[in-house]
């Protein structure tokens, strides 16, 4: 019976702890709202989720691609983020990925926009581990770091 006890109440503590793990779903304010459906009026299957410092993200499918969009609360726009496939990165991306990391693979690859760049996020396996480089489409590396382990 003690056994039963513990076990619900580890049950209880652990479902209490993963609803704090992460981002919560949340309703946008009417600006952000605005700002979502002007920016993105294809959107389909939009998801909100409250990040930290404010930021609140809409996940959602628009002309059949997967993407992510941050807004601030008063409905300004951050940033942008679009899945994209390895053959939809440029000749220049890829050839600065092989002279960096030669025989990675690729693993995930995403345009990101912002108000004040358009760049690429791709996620390299290599044989040391995850690899994550920050390009532009004309191949200047911004950021190339080992990623940590999920």
């Amino acid at each position: 019976m003690n056994n039963s006890k513990n076990l619900i109440a580890c049950c209880l503590l652990l479902s209490s702890a993963c609803g704090f793990a992460g981002a919560k779903e949340t309703t946008p304010p009417p600006a952000v709202l605005s700002a979502f459906a002007e920016r993105f009026p294809h959107a389909q299957g939009v998801k909100w989720e409250e990040e930290e410092g404010g930021v609140l993200e809409a996940e959602f499918v628009s002309d059949g691609l997967k993407q992510s969009a941050n807004f601030m609360l008063d409905g300004t726009w951050k940033e942008t983020e679009q899945r994209i496939t390895e053959a939809d990165l440029t000749d220049a991306i890829r050839a600065t990925l092989e002279t960096r990391h030669p025989g990675a693979t690729v693993k995930h690859a995403e345009r990101v926009s912002t108000p004040t760049a358009d760049l690429y996020e791709v996620e390299l396996k290599t044989a040391q581990g995850k690899v994550e480089v920050m390009i532009t489409a004309e191949g200047a590396v911004v950021e190339d770091a080992a990623k940590d382990k999920d």
